[in-house]
């Protein structure tokens, strides 16, 4: 009889405890809330801006070096002014190298200011980087 009591005791307890674990993961997972989101795949055209009205501005104490260029951008389709919210330029040599900094949007919000420091004998190309 008394195997009996201890075999029902440890089914009890068996049966306890698969409970309290299986009351333990529902809690968890109940508590797992994702916020709703949007997810997908597509498609458009990159067209790129038109680079225009280029001004170079010389180092005043040294006229061999850059201290700016100033340029707008515009948008090749409409031939309309076009912003951009991240703007790089830098100059190129002929060991295509191009030395990129951060430009700053004008008044008008289309029109770029960047302080290039680089030489104007080495420089042969403006590189401009930008996107919407």
């Amino acid at each position: 009889m008394n195997n009996l009591m201890k075999n029902k005791f440890r089914i009890l307890a068996l049966l306890i405890l698969v409970l309290v674990l299986g009351a333990a993961t529902y809690g968890f997972a109940a508590a797992n809330v994702v916020p709703d989101g949007r997810a997908g795949e597509g498609e458009g055209a990159i067209t790129g801006y038109q680079v225009v009205n280029v001004k170079y501005t010389l180092n005043v104490g040294n006229p061999l070096l850059f201290s700016r260029v100033q340029f707008d951008l515009v948008d090749p389709i409409t031939g309309n002014p076009a912003a951009a919210s991240d703007v790089y330029a830098g100059t190129g040599d002929s060991v295509p190298t191009v030395t990129w900094v951060s430009c700053g949007a004008g008044s008008g919000g289309y029109d770029y200011d960047c302080l290039i420091t680089s030489a104007v004998t080495s420089s042969i190309s403006l590189h401009v980087s930008s996107v919407e």
